[in-house]
């Protein structure tokens, strides 16, 4: 799937584009962020993820996490290329690319625990 977010477009990242680094980067953000305690937790469903977003938001990773399920449309997807996406993501003030971004952290977060670590 490709994306259009802030002018810049993006596909989708599959598994055939998983590395170590990839996978390592994701994990790495999940921990920082007390993602995994949270949905490891009891709490109801829309509780966790509430609780989710508000942790990943107050530690300022969001768009972190979108250039984590990403990648260029004709490259591969590495650790250097998520840190400017990231950055480029952060001033995105396109209302479309917004709303788009906040429905894929949700999504691309629950999908890890789904799927599992690579």
């Amino acid at each position: 799937m490709v994306v259009s977010l802030g002018g810049e477009v993006y596909a989708s990242i599959d598994e055939e584009a998983y590395t170590l680094e990839y996978d390592l980067y994701l994990q790495g953000l999940l921990e920082e962020c007390g993602v995994v305690e949270i949905m490891r937790s009891d709490r109801p469903r829309e509780e966790a993820a509430r609780d989710m977003l508000r942790a990943i938001a107050v530690r300022g990773k969001s768009t972190d996490f979108i250039a984590g399920f990403l990648k260029p449309v004709d490259g591969r997807w590495t650790a250097a290329w998520a840190a400017e996406t990231a950055a480029k993501l952060a001033k995105v003030t396109d209302p479309a690319s917004r709303a788009e971004m906040l429905r894929m952290l949700p999504a691309g977060v629950a999908s890890f625990f789904v799927a599992g670590p690579r």
